[in-house]
């Protein structure tokens, strides 16, 4: 099965595509020379879509932003990709949640067709901790 999951590249780049556009509102707290009871606002949903990182198209959805051009996805530092946080606060179940995505990705997709119920309804979002739909 490992095999089978290093081969789906392009889910792979999706799902990360998905995180890059969806990634959560969090505030972090302050490690070193910050006074105690200050904090940032990290607004990682922001920096998912800023075109400084991404280019001019940041807000679409194109996983081919992602894949190499020998089809391998192309993993993007940290510091740029941030749904799994970075540095000494990164998430230390990242692959087991990358892997676990694919699997629950790769059942969905074979069993069942996915479309919009309505297709010519936009679709907005709500900015809460995570990511709403409207």
């Amino acid at each position: 099965m490992e095999e089978s999951l290093e081969k789906l590249q392009y889910l792979h780049a999706a799902l990360s595509e998905i995180l890059r556009i969806g990634s959560p509102l969090l505030v972090r707290h302050p490690v070193g020379w910050v006074q105690r009871g200050q904090g940032d606002l990290v607004v990682y949903i922001a920096m998912g879509r800023m075109e400084s990182f991404w280019g001019d198209d940041a807000q679409v959805f194109r996983p081919e932003r992602l894949i190499d051009e020998e089809g391998m996805y192309r993993h993007e530092s940290p510091f740029k990709f941030t749904a799994f946080q970075t540095g000494q606060r990164i998430c230390m179940g990242k692959q087991f949640a990358r892997k676990q995505m694919k699997i629950f990705a790769a059942v969905l997709l074979r069993y069942f067709r996915f479309e919009l119920s309505e297709k010519s309804k936009e679709i907005n979002y709500r900015t809460m901790i995570t990511l709403h739909i409207n």
